[in-house]
């Protein structure tokens, strides 16, 4: 008769224990699931354009919507056709911050002089919560630093921590997603303005 009782005793511990909510709060933690690295993006660098808000023509293969002729969002400096090229980097260091880097060599005449700024668009999910558990940002764009284009070139380079003190720390599975980066011209005509972006050609 005593397996019975034991057996009644442990059921009713364990309901007690759902009803205090302890398994929620486990949920809620194990929530935020990462993947075993992800140390290193790297990504290149393409013209800005301006969107489309007037469809006027179309992509017959796929059938989408677009504007004719193109626009690009910067008019004054871009890339030299076929010279220029940009990167833009970002590398998990061993203190826990994220160092992010940005060149771009080949730009044309109209930028020499001229001072562009480097941003990247993200959103942070941490463990690192006043809630206790994990959180997720709102999406933000975060500044790299500016710097002066000089014989057609312009590196600007800064880490998370450096532009947001405090932002990252080890041991809080920290996912930082990179939602898009810029480089911008500030200073000039019709700045500030978009020039370049992150992305792929295909020629």
């Amino acid at each position: 008769m005593r397996e019975p009782r034991l057996r009644q005793m442990a059921f009713g511990l364990l309901a007690a224990v759902v009803a205090s909510g302890f398994f929620v709060c486990n949920v809620a933690v194990a929530s935020h699931i990462e993947p075993r690295k992800a140390k290193k993006y790297t990504t290149e660098a393409v013209t800005t354009y301006e969107p489309c808000l007037a469809p006027n023509d179309a992509t017959p293969t796929i059938g989408i919507p677009a504007c004719s002729p193109v626009v690009r969002s910067d008019s004054v400096c871009g890339f030299e056709p076929d010279i220029g090229k940009g990167r833009f980097v970002g590398r998990v260091m061993s203190s826990g911050d994220i160092k992010l880097r940005g060149m771009v060599v080949g730009l044309s005449e109209g930028c020499e002089g001229e001072v562009l700024a480097a941003a990247v668009s993200v959103r942070i999910t941490t463990e690192n919560c006043s809630g206790g558990g994990s959180c997720t940002t709102g999406d933000f764009q975060m500044p790299l630093g500016n710097c002066t284009v000089s014989g057609g070139s312009c590196r600007v380079s800064s880490t998370v921590n450096t532009v947001l003190p405090g932002a990252l720390r080890p041991g809080e599975n920290e996912a930082f997603e990179v939602l898009g980066c810029s480089l911008w011209r500030v200073s000039g005509p019709n700045a500030p303005v978009q020039t370049l972006s992150c992305g792929l050609l295909i020629k």
